[in-house]
C-alpha cells in the first residue's frame, strides 16, 4: 500500500504554481558585489539590465518579492530616455513579478497589465510573451482557468516565434499544472512532456528554471504513478528528481535543494525504498539555514515518517520535538499540520494520553483558524470605525475647549459649570447614539450579505435549473413543432436576460459594492469578457484617487447604465474602440463610455426607449447623462453627480 502522506505532500506542493522567473545562474554572493560594482560608471541602459539581474538574483536568493519590487521603481524612475517606454515595461513587470511571488495576485494583476498596454504600444514580442506566461499563473492563482490558459497558450504562440526557449518551457509547465488540478491527464502529460523535452535540448533555458520544471515534472509522475494505468511513470518521477537535485547542488542554488531533496526522499519512501528515503532526508539537514519554516516543517515530518516507519520510535520522536521548536507551529494553520501529525505518531506507538492530547491541541487550533477567519473582516470594520470615532472626539474637543474659553471671558464661573455638564450630558448621548448606529450599521452589512446569499442560492439556481431544462425540451421537439420551439426559446432567452439582470442586482445588494473601485472592477470585468471574442477593443481608463464609498442606490443604477451603454455600443455603433473613462474630481464622479463608430440618428435619440430609461436612472441618483453623438466622432455618454447629494 503506497504511502499516503508522501502522497499527499507531493499533492499539495503540485497545487502550488511556482512561476519560473529568468534568472542568472549564482556560484557565489560574490555575483552581488560584482553587479553592484558596476553601476558606478553604467549608462541608464545599463544600469535596467544590472537592477534586472540583481532583482533576478535576490529572488533566487531569498525566494522573496521584495526586492524586486523595489528594484523595479528604481527602473520605472530612469526610464526618461530615449529608452524610457521600453524600461517602463521592465520595472512594471518586475513589480508585478513580485508581487506574484508575495502571493499579492490583484496587485500583481495590476501591474501586469500595465506593462502587457506599453509592450503592446511599442510592439515588444519579447516582452508580450513573458508577460502573458506570468499573467497567467496569476489568473491560475486567481482561479480563473479559461483566462489562465489563454495567456500561457499566447505566451507559447509568442515564445516560438522569437525563439525564446525558457518562456516557452514555462508556459508549457504552467498549463501542466493547471491540467493536473483539473484531473486531464491527457492534456497534462502532454505540455508536461513538451515542458521537459525543452530542457532537455534547449541550452538557453536557465539552470534554475530547468530545476524548478524538473521537479515539477516529478511532482506530476509520482501522482500519476499512483494510478494503476499510469504506474510506469513512477520511475520517470525519480529520473526528474534526480536532474533536479544534480542541477541544484553543482549550481550550489542552495534554495532549491532542500526541496529536491526532500521530494527524492518521499519518492523512495512511497516505494518502500525507506534506507535511500532516509538518506536523502537526513541530507536536507545539512540546509537548514537555507531553508524557510514550512521547508523545514517538512523536513522533521518526513524524517520522523520514515523512522516510524521502520520503527525506530526514539529517532522518529526527536524530529517531533523538533517540529515544537518551530516559531511556525503558533501560527494556527501550521500549528494544525504538526499537531494531526503528532497525533498518528503516537498512536501509531500506542502513546495514547500523547495522542489524545495532541488531538486536543489541534482542535483548539482549528477553532482558533476558524475565529480568526470569521472575525477578519468585524476586526476591520471595527478598526476603521474607532479611526473615525477618534476623529470626532478630537473635533468635539476642540469645540468644548473654545466653549469653556468663551465661558471664561465672560467671567461666570457658575455659568462655565453648568454649560460643561450640560455638554457632558450631551456627549454620553452622542456616544450612545453613535454605538447604537455602528450596531445598526453592522447588522446592515450582514443583512445585505445574507439577501445576497440567499437570492444568488435560490432564485439564481433555479434560473440555471429552468434555462438548462428549456433546452432539453427545445431539444426534443420536432421540426414539425416550430411555433412550440419558438415559444421554448423565448423562454430560454427571457431566462438567461434575466439570470444576467438577477447578478447585477445581486452585486448591488452586497456591502462592499457601495465602493466605487468595487462597481469600476465590476464594469471592467464586464467590458473585457463582452468584447473580448468581439473585433471591438476595449480601453479602460481610470483617474481616481480615492476609493470613495458611494451614496446607497448607485452602484446599481451605474451598472444597468453603462451596461446598457456598452451593449448598444456592440449592436448598434459599428465602432472598433470603446473606452470606459472614470475620473474623480472631489466630490464630483464622471463615468464616460465612448466609441468611435457612427453615432446615433436624431430620430434614434428621441425615440429609444433605452437611452431614455439610462437618463431616467441617472436622475434617480441625483446625477445627469449627457449624450453627444455624430457620425464623425461617434458617440459619448457621460454621467456626472456629487456623491455627497442626498438623493
Amino acid at each position: 500500500m503506497r504511502n499516503t502522506f508522501f502522497k499527499y505532500t507531493v499533492m499539495r506542493l503540485l497545487s502550488i504554481l511556482v512561476f519560473v522567473l529568468s534568472i542568472t545562474n549564482v556560484n557565489s554572493q560574490d555575483v552581488e558585489a560584482e553587479l553592484r560594482g558596476q553601476l558606478v560608471d553604467a549608462s541608464t541602459d545599463s544600469k535596467v539590465e544590472i537592477y534586472s539581474e540583481l532583482a533576478q538574483y535576490y529572488y533566487e536568493s531569498t525566494g522573496n518579492g521584495d526586492s524586486m519590487m523595489a528594484l523595479g521603481n528604481k527602473i520605472i524612475k530612469l526610464s526618461s530616455n530615449e529608452n524610457g517606454l521600453k524600461h517602463q515595461i521592465t520595472g512594471y513587470r518586475l513589480i508585478g513579478e513580485g508581487n506574484f511571488i508575495n502571493r499579492q495576485f490583484d496587485t500583481a494583476e495590476i501591474h501586469l497589465k500595465k506593462a502587457f498596454e506599453l509592450a503592446q504600444t511599442d510592439n515588444n514580442q519579447g516582452e508580450l510573451a513573458k508577460i502573458h506566461s506570468r499573467l497567467g499563473g496569476v489568473y491560475q492563482n486567481k482561479d480563473r482557468l479559461p483566462k489562465a490558459i489563454s495567456h500561457f497558450l499566447e505566451a507559447i504562440k509568442l515564445a516560438e516565434s522569437i525563439s525564446d526557449d525558457k518562456t516557452f518551457a514555462s508556459a508549457c509547465y504552467g498549463i501542466s499544472v493547471i491540467y493536473a488540478l483539473q484531473k486531464q491527464t491527457e492534456k497534462q502529460i502532454e505540455y508536461l512532456v513538451k515542458s521537459t523535452k525543452a530542457c532537455d535540448t534547449k541550452e538557453s533555458i536557465p539552470l534554475f528554471t530547468k530545476n524548478v520544471i524538473y521537479g515539477s515534472a516529478s511532482q506530476q509522475y509520482s501522482v500519476l504513478g499512483s494510478k494503476s494505468e499510469f504506474k510506469n511513470y513512477t520511475d520517470s518521477s525519480i529520473v526528474y528528481a534526480k536532474k533536479a537535485l544534480r542541477i541544484s547542488k553543482e549550481n550550489q542554488l542552495n534554495q532549491r535543494i532542500p526541496s529536491d531533496l526532500i521530494v527524492l526522499s518521499s519518492l523512495h519512501a512511497n516505494k518502500k525504498e525507506n534506507t535511500k528515503a532516509l538518506e536523502y532526508a537526513e541530507d536536507a539537514l545539512n540546509y537548514l539555514d537555507f531553508m524557510k519554516e514550512d521547508t523545514k516543517l517538512n523536513v522533521f515530518m518526513t524524517l520522523s515518517y520514515i523512522n516510524r516507519a521502520e520503527g525506530n520510535k526514539e529517532a522518529s520522536y526527536v524530529y517531533l520535538d523538533s517540529l515544537d521548536n518551530l516559531p511556525i507551529k503558533e501560527r494556527p494553520h501550521y500549528g494544525g499540520i504538526i499537531e494531526k501529525f503528532k497525533y498518528n505518531s503516537y498512536k501509531y506507538f500506542k502513546d495514547f494520553d500523547k495522542a489524545f492530547n495532541a488531538m486536543d491541541n489541534y482542535f483548539e487550533l482549528e477553532s482558533k483558524k476558524k475565529a480568526i477567519e470569521q472575525n477578519k473582516t468585524i476586526n476591520e470594520l471595527e478598526t476603521r470605525y474607532k479611526t473615525e470615532l477618534k476623529d470626532k472626539e478630537i473635533k468635539r474637543l476642540w469645540v468644548l475647549l473654545i466653549i469653556a474659553l468663551s465661558v471664561i471671558l465672560l467671567g461666570g464661573f457658575i455659568f462655565k459649570w453648568i454649560q460643561l455638564k450640560r455638554s457632558k450630558a450631551k456627549n454620553i448621548a452622542l456616544k450612545e447614539a453613535i454605538k447604537q448606529q455602528l450596531k445598526l450599521e453592522r447588522e446592515l452589512v450582514n443583512v445585505r450579505h445574507n439577501i445576497a446569499q440567499d437570492f444568488h442560492d435560490d432564485l439564481g439556481n433555479k434560473l440555471a435549473r429552468i434555462s438548462f431544462l428549456t433546452r432539453l425540451v427545445e431539444d426534443e421537439l420536432s421540426n414539425e413543432n416550430e411555433g412550440v420551439k419558438a415559444k421554448v426559446n423565448q423562454v430560454k432567452e427571457d431566462t438567461v436576460s434575466l439570470y444576467v439582470g438577477t447578478k447585477d442586482f445581486i452585486f448591488s445588494l452586497k456591502p462592499n459594492s457601495d465602493y466605487l473601485e468595487e462597481v469600476v472592477t465590476y464594469l471592467s470585468d464586464f467590458g473585457e469578457d463582452y468584447f473580448d471574442q468581439t473585433d471591438i477593443k476595449f480601453v479602460l481608463n481610470k483617474d481616481i484617487s480615492l476609493n470613495m464609498k458611494l451614496p446607497h442606490y448607485w452602484s446599481k443604477q451605474l451598472i444597468y447604465i453603462f451596461k446598457e451603454a456598452m451593449t448598444n455600443a456592440f449592436k448598434h455603433s459599428k465602432c472598433t474602440v470603446l473606452t470606459l473613462k472614470f475620473k474623480q474630481v472631489e466630490d464630483e464622479l464622471y463615468i464616460e463610455c465612448s466609441d468611435n463608430g457612427v453615432g446615433i440618428s436624431e430620430a434614434h435619440l428621441n425615440s429609444k426607449n433605452g437611452l431614455r430609461h439610462m437618463k431616467s436612472r441617472a436622475e434617480k441618483i441625483g446625477g445627469r447623462l449627457e449624450i453627444q453623438t455624430s457620425k464623425e466622432n461617434g458617440t459619448s455618454i457621460v454621467f456626472k453627480g456629487k456623491t455627497n447629494k442626498t438623493i
